[in-house]
């Protein structure tokens, strides 16, 4: 274990991950795209885009990274979710971000009012004060 702060080390990991697996308690991880805004993870799930069981019913999970080039896992953060509606200026603020991660957008003019009907945006803001991140060698 490096002797790294968490609030350090979540942030510097986070913005090189373009792929995270988020395993919310009681659940199985789930492979994810996701966007880093703000110090905060936002997953976009549900309807026609990525599933994540168990996500939508609970209040923590796991963020989990791995290596790109070994595959291992780098870092296992706990995380408080809580979903944001649509329609809201934070939902606003974050459409265009998603879309520019959305690899694949085969309706990129219709995706922000289909995600708004279909879809649920989770924020997964790091819970440091409860929970340290762990980072494996």
């Amino acid at each position: 274990m490096r002797n790294i702060p968490i609030a350090v080390l979540i942030p510097a990991v986070m913005k090189k991950a373009g792929l995270v697996w988020i395993e919310p308690t009681g659940a199985p991880a789930s492979a994810v795209w996701m966007v880093w805004h703000e110090s905060t993870c936002y997953v976009l799930h549900g309807g026609g885009e990525q599933i994540v069981p168990g996500l939508a019913d609970t209040s923590t999970c796991y963020v989990i990274t791995r290596s790109a080039t070994t595959r291992e896992r780098t870092l296992r953060w706990k995380a408080d979710v809580h979903h944001v509606q649509s329609e809201t200026a934070e939902w606003n603020e974050l459409l265009p971000l998603l879309i520019a991660k959305r690899l694949n957008l085969s309706d990129y003019e219709q995706a922000p009012q289909r995600w708004a009907r279909e879809c649920m945006l989770s924020r997964l803001h790091p819970s440091i004060s409860r929970a340290p991140a762990a980072l494996d060698d």
